[in-house]
């Protein structure tokens, strides 16, 4: 019964990254998409954290960092969520996914990492492979994976699809 049951989750859950791979595939095809990653790559590696480091290449232990093709949209598509996948020091044990917010705001994306009160900074680690002596890090496609479903599984989201919960993510239920 426990093996059907941990079955039935994995299928949900694997049926929720391609429903949103799908849904890119889509996405990559509008304007908008087009516009927002094109700002994105613009503007996220000038951002900094609240200590003043630039988010894209900080701290000594990132190794190597790219922002990820993964968007996640709200139900107006005013406001969505990206990725900067960064690969960490080999004498570390996780690699780490920022999630960035954007809004779209007079016809422009802005992005921030601190969303507060509504939605606070969020660091999505992941372990790596290998020997804690050893660790073999995560590439960015393993990364990028891991992130999305995160993304999709996180808060209250129905069973199957692959809406997200906006009020998790976004902070307001009506967007």
């Amino acid at each position: 019964m426990i093996a059907a049951l941990i079955f039935l989750i994995g299928c949900s859950n694997s049926n929720k990254l391609s429903c949103h791979n799908d849904r890119l595939t889509v996405y990559k095809e509008e304007k908008l998409y087009v516009q927002l990653i094109k700002s994105a790559k613009k503007e996220i590696p000038l951002l900094n954290d609240e200590h003043g480091q630039n988010l894209f290449k900080v701290p000594s232990y990132i190794d190597s960092a790219m922002i990820d093709d993964a968007v996640f949209f709200n139900q107006d598509k005013n406001k969505c969520l990206l990725f900067i996948l960064q690969q960490t020091s080999n004498k570390l044990y996780l690699d780490q996914v920022l999630i960035i917010h954007g809004s779209y705001i007079k016809g422009e994306w802005e992005f921030m990492i601190d969303r507060l009160p509504a939605v606070p900074t969020i660091i999505y680690t992941v372990r790596k492979s290998g020997s804690r002596d050893h660790p073999i890090e995560n590439s960015f496609k393993t990364l990028s994976e891991k992130a999305r479903l995160f993304v999709l599984t996180a808060g209250t989201v129905g069973n199957y699809g692959c809406s997200i919960d906006n009020m998790y993510w976004f902070g307001d239920q009506n967007q």
